[in-house]
């Protein structure tokens, strides 16, 4: 997040204040909605069960439903799935935020909290998923136990980092609405709590910025920073794969490949051009874990053939697969 990535597994932003509760809002909620119809038309009344009507959140979208904007007598947030770089998310909490203590008088805080959710999309590695591939991190167990075969994790930490806190919860995830069904849960809420002022807002979200940004782009492996990088709107990127996502081999250098779609648009080709072998797949991850699959059956059936049986191109193939892989 210290960077606009033009792939990032970002799916929500969550900025969101908390507040002794102010009364005057449940009855004048009106009067802050007439302030913000042009940009979030769309009204959504909580359905309340068992709870206080005032403590439930209306929630007013934005035409597309990408933005939300939830206030209740004692919490305000502003939530988007369009996330755009910090400075334009920065710019819409300060406005809708200051907009709404002003109008209520809203003077003291009892918390800020920014939250950044994230889906790392994952190819399993023998059943197992390979956390090490995505995240510089993990779990030390003795050895001896063998405990690094994991096929589901879940961690919560809680830490104190500046003036404030930061949970941070990394777990398996399965969404089976998603064309990519398994993924790595990486979120982010970075708070402050306690006297908070209402005139310090933007000094609470910056600094909460900068702290979770600096340990996202620590956490991030370096292979799927690489990832991050691809256009998946552009019709043709091209990057370096530095390790393979289904195999244990080892690659010798980075092997250039070139990820574009095919005829039908929800169709992605990811191959290497010099070896003229690629794979096809509905997703990034299916189309990639196919081009493995090719080129290492590929070389597998070359390395086992005597001289003897291969033609003076399947020698040159063999070389230059000798170049990049180690198996």
């Amino acid at each position: 997040m210290s960077r606009l990535y033009k792939n990032p597994p970002l799916i929500e932003a969550i900025f969101e204040i908390r507040f002794p509760a102010e009364l005057s809002i449940e009855c004048q909620r009106d009067k802050f909605y007439e302030k913000i119809r042009n940009g979030y038309p769309q009204i959504f009344v909580p359905i309340v069960v068992g709870e206080s009507p005032s403590l439930k959140s209306y929630e007013f979208r934005s035409s597309e439903g990408k933005k939300i904007i939830r206030c209740s007598i004692n919490r305000f947030s502003i939530h988007t799935n369009k996330y755009e770089g910090f400075a334009k998310f920065e710019e819409d909490c300060l406005k809708y935020t200051q907009l709404f203590t002003k109008l209520y008088n809203i003077t003291s805080l009892k918390r800020t909290g920014l939250r950044y959710i994230n889906h790392i999309p994952i190819v399993r590695v023998e059943g197992c998923i390979p956390i090490q591939k995505y995240l510089k991190f993990g779990y030390r167990l003795p050895s001896d136990l063998r405990l690094n075969k994991f096929e589901l994790f879940d961690t919560t930490l809680i830490t104190r980092i500046g003036e404030g806190k930061l949970k941070l919860l990394a777990r398996y995830l399965e969404v089976p609405s998603a064309p990519q069904r398994e993924f790595i849960l990486l979120d982010f809420d970075y708070y402050y709590e306690g006297e908070l002022k209402t005139g310090k807002i933007a000094d609470y979200l910056r600094k909460s910025h900068m702290h979770t940004k600096k340990i996202f782009e620590d956490i991030i492996n370096d292979e799927y920073k690489m990832v991050m990088e691809i256009d998946r709107t552009a019709s043709r990127s091209l990057i370096c794969l530095t390790f393979f996502t289904s195999y244990d081999y080892r690659l010798r250098k980075p092997l250039p490949i070139v990820i574009e779609r095919g005829m039908n648009p929800n169709t992605l080709l990811i191959g290497n051009e010099e070896l003229n072998k690629y794979g096809v797949g509905s997703s990034k991850e299916e189309a990639l874990k196919e081009f493995e699959d090719f080129i290492i059956a590929d070389y597998r059936t070359l390395r086992e053939s005597s001289p003897e049986e291969l033609t003076e191109d399947a020698k040159e193939l063999l070389t230059l697969y000798d170049s990049y892989i180690e198996l």
